[in-house]
């Protein structure tokens, strides 16, 4: 089979149906001359996206029970990375925040369920987030719930290497660099460089999807500090139980 081919057999797959078609086939090409060109475009995008769900959610029943009793912690818990920062959440962006001022535009890219915590940002109604995610389902779902909330918040479908270039006052790259760097080696400062916001939010996970802490925060603050090296950029490290943050003014 042909990489196209590849990539309508992984896209027609339960588990991948739901993917960007463009990420799926960038994953695909990257893989055009191994002999195992599906086995390992599979195995990546299990990397950069299956992993991070404990459990695939049923995102209708999600719903569902959203609209009954309005709790969000169940439908960010569906998520790994979310569920790591709903212990932090209290004084996750109030901390950033004192450093930043309160934003009035915010794009979050590679967002996951993300923009549901919007509630705890404190923001005011003029101001507008815009996330992008690979995944349809995961798009579709925010946009849903957050209807219910009063705030200028959309998502949409979107790869951090598909070339657009976005602008705000704040981008949140929550748990995303470690991500990219899986994708494609040594692109991360090249991304970062291609935004046009004030601040940028990057944040590593203090701990693998496993839950084994294996000397991560120190891995990643000496590998994000080299990354920024020589950058003119201002960088603010805010550590937390389960998050090391790094609020950068460009």
């Amino acid at each position: 089979m042909d990489s196209q081919q590849v990539s309508q057999k992984i896209l027609q797959s339960k588990k991948y149906r739901a993917l960007n078609p463009e990420t799926v086939s960038r994953v695909v090409k990257q893989f055009s001359t191994h002999k195992d060109v599906e086995g390992r475009s599979r195995q990546l995008l299990h990397q950069i996206w299956g992993s991070y769900y404990p459990g695939f959610p049923n995102f209708g029943k999600l719903l569902k029970r959203f609209q009954v009793d309005g709790d969000l912690l169940p439908l960010l818990a569906a998520h790994s990375s979310t569920k790591e920062r709903i212990p932090i959440l209290d004084q996750f962006y109030t901390r950033i925040f004192e450093i930043t001022g309160t934003p009035m535009k915010i794009i979050d890219l590679g967002c996951g369920l993300n923009p549901l915590t919007i509630s705890w940002m404190n923001l005011p109604e003029t101001s507008t987030y815009q996330g992008f995610d690979i995944d349809q389902a995961m798009v579709d779902f925010n946009n849903q719930v957050l209807k219910s909330t009063q705030y200028q918040a959309k998502v949409s479908l979107g790869d951090l290497f598909d070339g657009a270039t976005h602008s705000a006052d704040l981008a949140m790259l929550l748990k995303v660099l470690p991500v990219i760097e899986q994708q494609a080696r040594g692109t991360s400062l090249e991304i970062l460089r291609q935004i046009d916001a004030k601040y940028l939010i990057i944040s590593f996970p203090v701990a693998s999807v496993s839950g084994k802490n294996k000397n991560m925060v120190e891995h990643y603050r000496g590998w994000f500090n080299k990354l920024v090296e020589g950058q003119g950029w201002k960088v603010n490290e805010l550590l937390f139980e389960t998050e090391l943050v790094y609020v950068v003014k460009k």
